[in-house]
């Protein structure tokens, strides 16, 4: 709270367009702590920090700017309004489908709860179907060692809400005994994600599925 009503934020966001990558990372990962403080989301939201922020996820000079601009964007999202605002901005939600596929373990959970909190909003559902999420997040279930498989299952059971996330899920030949699997040995919560992507397929799915 100190530092942000000393007036650090501005500046912050300026220092994210540095060249030097560690001089950006150190603000990025700043604004990231600032915005864990709830008056602080405003005051960065206010700045104008979203698309410095999709300017580093996208196109960051390390990948630990890029992954901590990713996780800046899941705090940030929390805000109802701001699920709204960073979801319009035409790079935000395909700089985190592409940290779902190259990030680190981190990097692809915090990429996962953004897209999910993003997703919580119906127009933004579309915009993560057509950014390439859905076979991303299921390949994503097949990694043990990822560790974000309730992550990847929470954002798909809100994509089964949107026709194009149906139609994708659809096409998966192997979703069906991934979700089956995780019926038996996944965790309470994905066992609840799981049953209800069946629930989903087998109601609007079609006879095939």
């Amino acid at each position: 709270r100190i530092i942000a009503e000393a007036g650090a934020i501005p500046f912050l966001v300026t220092l994210m367009n540095s060249h030097d990558p560690r001089i950006q990372e150190n603000a990025v990962t700043a604004l990231l702590n600032l915005s864990i403080y709830d008056n602080n989301k405003t005051l960065i939201m206010s700045a104008g920090a979203i698309d410095s922020i999709i300017d580093v996820l996208q196109s960051g000079k390390t990948m630990e700017a890029r992954e901590n601009a990713a996780a800046a964007i899941f705090s940030l999202s929390i805000v109802d309004d701001y699920k709204i605002f960073i979801g319009a901005r035409p790079r935000a939600i395909p700089g985190l489908v592409r940290l779902l596929g190259e990030g680190t373990t981190a990097g692809k959970r915090d990429a996962a709860i953004a897209l999910f909190n993003l997703a919580v909003y119906n127009v933004n559902k579309v915009s993560v179907v057509l950014a390439g999420a859905v076979p991303l997040l299921i390949d994503l279930l097949l990694d043990d060692k990822a560790g974000i498989t309730d992550d990847a299952l929470g954002v798909l059971a809100l994509l089964l809400g949107c026709s194009e996330g149906l139609e994708e899920l659809r096409k998966s030949r192997i979703l069906v005994p991934l979700l089956i699997d995780l019926l038996r040995f996944g965790s309470s919560k994905g066992k609840e994600n799981s049953i209800t992507l069946l629930v989903g397929l087998c109601k609007d799915g079609g006879e095939d599925v």
